[in-house]
């Protein structure tokens, strides 16, 4: 970056030098006074001392830093606005994390060829989990020289990596009605990325599952239903919506083969839904027994 900055400031310096020489042979040369050359050397030099802003976010959670890349206000003059078109990924944030974005932008100045040279702090803005949604966002601590509003606008993403972490494989069997009749089947189940996938066999994995649960859309889960409502022994139950939180639930019966296995198989979906409801708050009304 500060390899980058150089170069800038030099290409810019370089610029404005080679400007002024073209000014001082116009003025000296009778034929190139007020001429279209002279015009074209007044522009550049206008253009040279003008561009003095180059601006850095900095992205701060806790000891991680991460840093856009550099841009100017040469770059702003074109659009109106500032703008870091690089996404910035920032991995294993806990659900509470509260992330501190930073705009820095150093000064150019230049003195009889020397660069004087540092950077400001812009404006500061905080962003957690409940603000994750907004797109604009109100810069704090905006100095006056700043050539800047006090609005930033961001695109934000949250991706739920503690999901992908709870893995599990195994048969499991599912209540199903067909023609008004109940019945039980077994399936080859893999649950990975908070997703319930089945198959017939574990040979067919590598085909499209047949079905598939989507646990995010989940509304409710009892891990272990008792004798009376269910005949079948260590069977779990839930209800899970087709399609969003707003489409009517569907309720699954899913019995595994040993009590051993209901229970690990029952505390890997708590494990997920507890992960989506940390990281949503439209489930936070979803319950389990």
């Amino acid at each position: 970056m500060c390899q980058e900055l150089n170069e800038a400031i030099q290409v810019q310096q370089e610029q404005i030098i080679q400007a002024s020489r073209g000014l001082d042979y116009c003025h000296q040369t009778e034929q190139f006074c007020q001429s279209i050359q002279e015009i074209e050397f007044q522009k550049a030099l206008l253009i040279s001392n003008n561009k003095i802003f180059y601006f850095i976010c900095l992205l701060k959670y806790r000891d991680l830093l991460l840093a856009t890349p550099l841009i100017s206000s040469d770059d702003a003059l074109k659009t109106g606005c500032l703008e870091f078109p690089n996404y910035v990924q920032m991995s294993n944030l806990p659900h509470d994390f509260n992330l501190e974005v930073n705009l820095y932008a150093l000064v150019s100045t230049s003195a009889f060829g020397v660069q004087d040279t540092c950077f400001q702090l812009m404006g500061q803005v905080d962003i957690s989990l409940p603000s994750i949604r907004q797109r604009k966002f109100a810069l704090q601590g905006v100095i006056r020289s700043a050539p800047i509003e006090n609005v930033i606008f961001m695109k934000l993403r949250c991706c739920i990596e503690g999901v992908e972490s709870v893995e599990r494989r195994g048969f499991l069997n599912i209540y199903e009605e067909l023609s008004d009749l109940g019945a039980w089947s077994r399936y080859w189940c893999i649950m990975r990325d908070g997703m319930l996938k089945f198959w017939r066999y574990p040979e067919d994995v590598e085909q499209n599952p047949i079905f598939s649960i989507n646990l995010s859309h989940c509304s409710k889960f009892i891990e272990s239903l008792t004798s009376d409502v269910c005949a079948r022994p260590n069977t779990m139950e839930m209800d899970v919506s087709a399609s969003g939180p707003d489409v009517p639930s569907k309720r699954y019966l899913l019995s595994a083969e040993t009590r051993d296995e209901l229970k690990k198989w029952a505390n890997n979906v708590k494990v997920t839904l507890r992960e989506f409801r940390m990281w949503n708050p439209d489930l936070s009304t979803v319950s389990d027994v």
